[in-house]
């Protein structure tokens, strides 16, 4: 394999590289796995797929509760959104609901709020 840091051979199983010295370059037999990942190791898409999922599941349940009539500019019923973990100071302070600091980034309030972010 070929060490990331200096572009010399080294083993799989080296414990560093002869060349360079760096730590570990074969990282166990695990760097042609990582490597297909991509730079990100597969973050963004995640990031992407969960968001567009969550939308769509939002507005799929804005469909079913209020029907047609409850999606505006393609986008999910605000107390439907309160449901799936939207934040703001009521449910943080009134309710002391923190955990929707962390829930409230995957949701979108419309198609131009999932597109742009």
């Amino acid at each position: 394999m070929v060490c990331p840091s200096c572009g010399s051979l080294v083993g799989v199983n080296d414990d560093k590289c002869y060349s360079c010295g760096r730590a570990n370059p074969g990282l166990w037999g695990f760097a042609p796995f990582l490597r297909q990942l991509g730079a990100d190791f597969g973050f963004v898409p995640l990031v992407i797929g969960t968001s567009v999922a969550v939308y769509a599941l939002t507005v799929l349940a804005t469909l079913k509760i209020l029907g047609p009539r409850g999606v505006q500019m393609l986008g999910p019923n605000g107390q439907l959104l309160d449901f799936f973990g939207a934040s703001g100071s009521g449910p943080v302070f009134g309710s002391g609901d923190w955990s929707t600091l962390l829930t409230a980034s995957w949701l979108h309030g419309g198609i131009l709020h999932l597109i742009f972010n």
